[in-house]
């Protein structure tokens, strides 16, 4: 649970019930990295993050068939969504299922 909980992943329902899973990272400032996967009714969803002084990147990967929304409080700029070059200030995003690449600039390194 503990691992889960870094990773941030989290399940929630829609206004229709359908499901969808809430990825919101915990940054401890003593890890450095952090690995963890969770089994859903649609597969393995899988997340890890691993920060470098004020850069954190995310790895997560969604089961074909969930949608997820990816939101980290302590990320103060998304610079790079997927190798392409983002200037989101909003930690915010949604995110189909398939592998995701997400690089971060942090508040407070």
């Amino acid at each position: 649970w503990f691992y889960n909980a870094l990773a941030g992943i989290n399940s929630e329902a829609d206004a229709n019930g359908v499901p969808f899973m809430i990825v919101s990272p915990q940054l401890a400032k003593v890890v450095d990295w952090v690995k963890s996967t969770r089994e859903t009714s649609y597969g393995q969803l899988s997340v890890e993050w691993k920060r470098t002084g004020d850069v954190v990147v995310f790895d997560i990967e969604i089961p074909v068939g969930m949608t997820s929304q990816f939101t980290c409080p302590d990320v103060k700029r998304i610079t790079k969504i997927n190798g392409k070059k983002s200037n989101q200030e909003s930690p915010k995003l949604q995110l189909s299922s398939g592998k995701h690449k997400i690089e971060c600039i942090i508040n407070n390194a």
